[in-house]
């Protein structure tokens, strides 16, 4: 069978964008197909989904989880003039921006929906796909791949709970799914449910305008604050390479320290029953100072609901309640192809490194996005896409069935064992390292060490930067190296709006000089130990 030549990818959404980009680059014919009228996937505000479609969407007053420079493109930064975090609407016209930079939006069809993925009568020869979708015009067409791209997500499907008594409750109930403005539940009593950063947001959003917020979490969450006591992006400091061979109960104890440091979780009633690291994490930078003001007010998990309100297991109760908001997660849902192929239950989930059915004998079909990544997700999710179609292309192999599965298994089960259920959870790093290992765009460090020591240092020490995986392996960004020496500058020069002017005496200029002359030695011996540990 010969390489392929014409994909589908399915979804234009960050996994979909990076898809279609990742095709061109390899000199492929990618077809991609979204449902709604627009790109961005997620990152699209609308106060209603168009054609009753139930995909998830930003909500006003969302700000990134992860910082500018760790979330970007590995070939396309942010404008240094964009603050460190992103609003919502504006990470969507970066979306949109780099859809025009690489001329994407031409193999993009809008207001399409994709029905049916199938295997061709001749697939196990040809390894190809049979892809039927319904046009803007409501007609039906169907057409043949070499390879598949599904990148519809982990977010399409809203989870819920059940609680005894929600057929009878009489207030208003919804998911984060839905929510869009703090605005829409003014004057009112709102319970939100959830333990990680949407509900957070929900919470302090609704607060601003609501008679009462209260905010429901069965065992409590860890706080995190988005910003570092030295006022750096808190992701700039944790995803380091050298972090990844520091022990894990070390950083797990350091991260509960900095966590209870900011706010006392116990003073506002959301302090975890479970350690750092096995359980939910919030990112929030108000919270605290809501509940404090009254504002917010926390509560233990639900036990059941009335007509008027809801029970919790503690016995305290809340009444007239007019709404309550699940920021609940969601499930995986295809339903354009088949459970065997792509399960639906995560405990079904026989995915090699996220990405290949391991059953599959032909690898022509590649899941892009069906991943929870502790940090952006951006990054990862490109590597994922450059793989795949280095698989499609045959420039990259993949190992036998029973080395997939291998590698399958032991994750579901570490993961189990950490968090007593399944998921699809992993850390930025070493996993982007392990996939772009594949294909031969991880960092260099034999090379990098004689020829560049200092990018090596960086590499290794600093920031985890995107651009890094740029650096070597196919397609590589002649920019790369600058925008890493860059980085620290891109966060610092949007917040700097006021000049503060700061004196320097002959003893600070001394502690300079010497430090300088420290940080080279001790670069010197660094090398050493990168050397010794990555060989």
């Amino acid at each position: 069978m010969g390489p392929a030549k014409r994909v589908a990818v399915v979804g234009a959404g960050v996994s979909g964008l990076v898809s279609v980009k990742a095709c061109l680059e390899e000199g492929l014919e990618p077809v991609c197909y979204e449902r709604n009228d627009e790109i961005g996937g997620i990152w699209v505000y609308r106060d209603t989904n168009p054609n009753g479609q139930s995909d998830a969407a930003i909500y006003e007053g969302l700000v990134t989880n992860s910082s500018k420079e760790m979330m970007c493109f590995s070939d396309f930064p942010f404008p240094r003039d964009w603050a460190p975090y992103i609003q919502g609407r504006q990470l969507n016209e970066y979306y949109h921006a780099y859809a025009e930079r690489f001329d994407l939006n031409r193999h993009i069809h809008l207001n399409t929906e994709v029905l049916c993925v199938e295997k061709t009568k001749d697939h196990e020869t040809t390894g190809q796909w049979s892809v039927l979708v319904r046009n803007q015009d409501g007609t039906e067409s169907e057409s043949v791949f070499d390879a598949v791209m599904v990148c519809t997500s982990i977010f399409n499907k809203p989870f819920v709970p059940s609680y005894p008594g929600m057929d009878v409750f009489k207030g208003e109930i919804c998911h984060s799914q839905q929510f869009r403005k703090g605005e829409n539940f003014k004057d009112k009593t709102v319970l939100a449910v959830g333990g990680s950063h949407s509900a957070g947001d929900m919470a302090v959003n609704s607060s601003r305008f609501a008679k009462q917020v209260y905010l429901s979490t069965r065992t409590g969450t860890w706080l995190m604050n988005r910003m570092q006591s030295d006022g750096m992006p808190r992701d700039m400091t944790i995803h380091r390479r050298y972090m990844t061979h520091v022990p894990v109960s070390w950083k797990l104890k350091r991260f509960e320290q900095e966590s209870i440091t900011r706010v006392d979780p116990s003073l506002i009633g959301i302090k975890s029953s479970k350690r750092y690291g096995t359980t939910t994490v919030m990112i929030n930078d108000d919270l605290g100072t809501m509940v404090l003001n009254g504002k917010v007010k926390t509560k233990p998990g639900i036990d059941h609901f009335t007509e008027t309100g809801v029970v919790f297991k503690d016995g305290s109760t809340i009444e007239n309640l007019d709404a309550v908001v699940f920021a609940t997660g969601f499930q995986i849902c295809n339903p354009f192809i088949s459970s065997d192929i792509i399960p639906d239950r995560l405990e079904d989930m026989e995915m090699f490194h996220f990405v290949w059915p391991a059953k599959e004998k032909q690898h022509t079909l590649a899941a892009i996005g069906y991943i929870m990544i502790i940090g952006p997700h951006a990054p990862a999710l490109e590597l994922q896409a450059r793989w795949a179609v280095q698989v499609f292309q045959k420039k990259v192999g993949l190992p036998p069935q029973e080395v997939m599965m291998k590698e399958i298994k032991g994750r579901k089960m570490g993961t189990f064992k950490r968090f007593g259920k399944h998921k699809i959870q992993t850390l930025p790093l070493p996993y982007q390292d392990i996939i772009a290992g594949f294909i031969g765009a991880r960092p260099n460090f034999k090379s990098l060490i004689f020829s560049d020591p200092w990018l090596a240092y960086q590499l290794f020490f600093g920031p985890a930067y995107p651009a890094g995986y740029r650096l070597f392996g196919p397609h590589t960004w002649p920019k790369a190296r600058e925008h890493i020496a860059r980085g620290v500058d891109n966060v610092i020069f949007p917040t700097r709006t006021r000049i503060v002017e700061t004196a320097q005496n002959a003893g600070s200029i001394f502690r300079l000089t010497v430090n300088g002359f420290l940080k080279t030695a001790f670069m010197a011996v660094l090398a050493i130990f990168i050397l010794s540990v990555l060989t």
